[in-house]
């Protein structure tokens, strides 16, 4: 884990950054938008601060990861409506909630922590980020294709869904 001693302590620009970083899950829906730019701007730096680095690549892998299991969680509540009954459904939701709730306030804690310069890691998603990163620092170019990808079918699933409610509301 990267921690205080294996780096210089960071200026109040880059913990300012890493606090938006994590700060930006409080974003509906394009939160993780805001680590992509921070990462791809510092990215192209020659002196790239590590600690900024770090930070944003975990704030992007933390939010991706909610997001993706949140697209799990909403097709298992609508699965459930079909499998058994709509009593299960509200039940789902609550948890589904509160879970939700919990994620995002472990990324606010992330952010406070960021901001004071203190060393920050998310639970398992930054040892897999600290294990990546001198990989991901060396090879930029397939990580920008894979996040171009990556936005582009969010953006579509996130359309679709519009068009389809859409649809739905001329239909009634």
């Amino acid at each position: 884990m990267i921690n205080d001693t294996d780096i210089s302590q960071p200026s109040q620009s880059e913990r300012l950054l890493s606090a938006f970083s994590h700060m930006s899950i409080l974003i509906p829906r394009i939160g993780f938008l805001v680590p992509i730019i921070i990462w791809i701007i510092q990215a192209n730096q020659k002196n790239k601060p590590q600690y900024l680095t770090f930070q944003s690549l975990q704030a992007l892998t933390y939010q991706v990861s909610i997001i993706i299991i949140g697209f799990i969680g909403y097709g298992f509540t609508w699965l459930s409506v079909f499998i058994a009954n709509t009593y299960i459904m509200f039940p789902m939701m609550i948890i589904g909630s509160i879970a939700k709730f919990i994620l995002i306030a472990y990324g606010v804690i992330g952010a406070i922590m960021t901001f004071q310069g203190k060393s920050f890691s998310y639970w398992i998603i930054g040892n897999q980020v600290e294990r990546f990163m001198p990989t991901i620092i060396l090879k930029p170019s397939k990580i920008y294709i894979a996040l171009i990808v990556f936005v582009l079918m969010y953006v579509l699933i996130i359309a679709a869904y519009f068009l389809l409610a859409m649809i739905g509301q001329a239909n009634a």
